[in-house]
């Protein structure tokens, strides 16, 4: 089931990260039972081809997605427990994925599947400001 937080370049730049950060969790405690029955519904009306086209809004694609809800860090195979949990492949660009930080509750890591173009920028914007 895919849900979607919506917020615009503007008010992201300009408000503080916590409130970006209640906008998605809002966001994530809306996925309940009812919802995912109303996305099964949705589904066996338009069929799952719709739904790859919806993803795009004004030709821009930003996802997240996480695993946080698995104790990642309590898992151990015989050789300890994980450092870091990293995801090896960005399928598409516009992709963040946030992952639990071995630092435990209030800390986390993501990874940002960002253009060429917009690493580009970033990087020349490092090398200003340095």
């Amino acid at each position: 089931m895919w849900v979607v937080t919506v917020a615009t370049a503007g008010e992201l730049m300009k408000e503080d990260i916590s409130v970006t950060a209640n906008r998605i969790h809002a966001t994530l405690e809306s996925c309940d039972y009812r919802a995912l029955n109303g996305f099964l519904h949705w589904l066996e009306v338009h069929g799952t081809d719709d739904v790859f086209a919806r993803c795009m809004m004004n030709g821009v694609r930003l996802r997240s997605s996480s695993s946080a809800r698995f104790n990642v860090f309590g898992v151990d195979f015989g050789w300890g427990p994980p450092v870091a949990v990293r995801i090896p492949c960005m399928e598409l660009p516009g992709k963040v994925t946030f992952f639990p930080s071995p630092a435990g509750f209030g800390s986390m890591g993501l990874t940002m599947a960002l253009p060429a173009s917009v690493m580009r920028l970033l990087v020349s914007q490092l090398h200003m400001n340095s």
